[in-house]
């Protein structure tokens, strides 16, 4: 029997709605699955808002906990800062840079229509759809998928006609499957909880191990920014990682095939084997490095050296996006020594480069900006001089100063 009001053939049993008579922000009373808990922090619920994003909509399933924090997001409190985040036809960066193409055997596909240049916006976009991964293992299939039906029949027509257009891959219940073939992964919550966003159309970029463009999520906005990391020449496929950039040949082969079916045949990946083999050697080399630079329990006179090599490994690999990261350690390896202009100078690399992987306003973008402005304000600044004098401190018996400044050391982590 169908349940016209939940969208799906058969109403679970174990539904339930809370006896609450506000539920602002959201625009529809709270479905939720019994639990076994004394409240409803813990339960699971769709809240849904048709108004979101101008008329967008969204629809969440979550903790009732997670869904008030979300709540207090910018987005919802103040959605005057999220105007014309999905607009299409007139984005406040300007025209669509890109015409989406049928391209054969590949289905879909974004083409740039003019040069994009590196830094420049290509697109935006606020999910329709965001889904606790913790329910996978928390409910069977038959409490589940019923709930996630329902939360998709919460959305305006519009956006749950563009939500289900969506391709899918794994077969089994549609919903599930375009979660699972287009999701990206999303933190919320204190501590971070991992969910499920799904971006209709920023799902229509195809995948390259070395793209053109790159993603970030800024949960205070619930948008996803794409720009560019590179020069795109008109005529070029737009293109996003869809696994870690670091990852070796068949890491990359083994993710892809997993969750998208497919043998990925991109710029990499299609080289001849010797090239790819030197590819992985050049990735190992990165990790090792990463691994040493990140070490900040002893003094390294090379440490400079070591990030430099860092930058050249990134660059041999176009690495466009993570190579923010090797700039980060080199203005970190000069500030320490005290050079002041090669600080400043990877600093201001680190904060092009940050801004364009995590945003202006990431806590890591903000904290190079400082040493772009004055090294000298940043803590690294002469860092390893002052663990050479707490070393004579300690030879003078400032022993139990120096043990906890190497504990604060050795706590570092700049990757």
């Amino acid at each position: 029997m169908l349940y016209s009001h939940l969208g799906v053939c058969g109403a679970p049993a174990n539904w339930f709605s809370p006896e609450i008579d506000d539920y602002s922000p959201w625009t529809s009373k709270p479905q939720c699955l019994k639990s076994d808990g004394p409240d409803l922090n813990g339960t699971y619920c769709i809240f849904s808002k048709k108004d979101f994003a101008e008329g967008r909509g969204i629809t969440v399933v979550t903790t009732w906990a997670l869904a008030n924090e979300m709540a207090q997001k910018a987005a919802f409190a103040q959605p005057e800062t999220i105007a014309g985040m999905n607009d299409l036809v007139n984005p406040p960066w300007g025209p669509p840079p890109y015409d989406k193409r049928i391209l054969p055997g590949r289905g879909f596909g974004m083409i740039a229509n003019r040069t994009i240049f590196r830094g420049e916006r290509i697109m935006q976009e606020t999910p329709s759809f965001v889904y606790n991964r913790d329910l996978f293992s928390s409910y069977e299939d038959e409490d589940r998928i019923p709930l996630h039906w329902h939360a998709a029949y919460q959305l305006p027509e519009h956006t749950r006609i563009e939500l289900l257009e969506l391709h899918k891959q794994h077969g089994g219940d549609e919903v599930d499957d375009l979660m699972r073939t287009n999701a990206f992964g999303a933190y919320y919550g204190d501590p971070w909880i991992l969910h499920n966003n799904v971006l209709p159309r920023i799902s229509r970029f195809n995948h390259d191990c070395r793209p053109n463009a790159h993603y970030y999520f800024d949960p205070n906005t619930m948008t996803q920014y794409v720009h560019a990391v590179r020069t795109i020449n008109p005529g070029e496929e737009v293109l996003i990682n869809y696994t870690d950039a670091e990852y070796s040949y068949a890491e990359r082969q083994h993710a892809i095939h997993l969750s998208w079916g497919f043998a990925c045949q991109c710029s990499i990946c299609r080289q001849p084997k010797s090239h790819v083999a030197a590819s992985d050697e050049r990735l190992a080399i990165i990790k090792q490095l990463k691994e040493s630079l990140n070490d900040w329990t002893e003094i390294r006179p090379d440490r400079a050296q070591m990030a430099e090599t860092l930058i050249t490994l990134y660059e041999q690999e176009r690495l466009h996006v993570p190579i923010a990261t090797a700039y980060e350690a080199a203005a970190y390896a000069y500030a320490i020594v005290g050079n002041e202009q090669k600080a400043r100078k990877y600093a201001a690399l680190s904060v092009e480069a940050m801004t364009i992987m995590y945003g202006a306003d990431h806590p890591l973008t903000m904290d190079l900006e400082v040493m772009m402005l004055n090294p000298k304000d940043h803590r690294t600044w002469l860092f390893e001089q002052q663990g050479q004098e707490a070393d004579s401190s300690a030879e003078e018996g400032g022993a139990t100063q120096v043990g906890e400044e190497a504990a604060a050391r050795s706590k570092w982590s700049f990757f």
